[in-house]
């Protein structure tokens, strides 16, 4: 079971990141509560060696592999309407998100995401009402209290956010507590 704990604004949180023994974090770069600069981004990097995972929603293709090569980026995740040839511009592995309503479509990503239908608002939903395939990440209201449900689903990974934070910032605790717990319950 991959883990990704997205929206990490902070060296300090992801050095509790990879303390934790997550898989990859996640940058969000799309406006957001959670957006980060790349001068941010960099200093992150320069703390952790976990892959990083840029967070887009239909930004410039341009601007995307300026920030995979000057951050650096492991892996791009595409959130918008972009589209299969734009994907393929990209100078990273791609991770693309569908909402949970919509079909998960061929896409040159290494990974899909099947979120909730508004992305980054920490509501949890059926899980069990999804499709995955066996790449897919599932994301959307993950926590403590929705974990098992989501671990049913038997996704490849899990990508939380609001649900490892305290008053809108990532709290160490629950970020050890939620990854102990998935690493018992899959054991990896």
């Amino acid at each position: 079971m991959l883990i990704k704990i997205c929206g990490i604004t902070d060296c300090r949180s992801a050095q509790v990141v990879e303390q934790a023994g997550a898989d990859f974090i996640g940058l969000v770069f799309a406006p957001s509560k959670r957006q980060v600069t790349r001068a941010t981004a960099q200093q992150i990097a320069a703390v952790t060696t976990l892959p990083l995972v840029g967070v887009f929603v239909n930004e410039a293709v341009a601007t995307i592999n300026e920030l995979v090569a000057s951050v650096p980026l492991a892996y791009v995740q595409l959130h918008g309407n972009e589209t299969a040839a734009i994907a393929q511009q990209i100078h990273a592995p791609i991770i693309k998100a569908f909402t949970k309503a919509e079909p998960i479509t061929p896409f040159p990503a290494v990974y899909t995401l099947i979120d909730n239908i508004q992305a980054g608002t920490g509501t949890p939903y059926d899980y069990q009402q999804v499709a995955l395939q066996s790449n897919s990440f599932l994301a959307g209201g993950i926590s403590l209290t929705t974990i098992d449900s989501a671990l049913a689903c038997k996704p490849c990974g899990i990508d939380v956010s609001s649900g490892v934070e305290t008053n809108g910032q990532k709290d160490a605790k629950k970020i050890h507590e939620l990854i102990s717990y998935v690493r018992s319950q899959t054991n990896v």
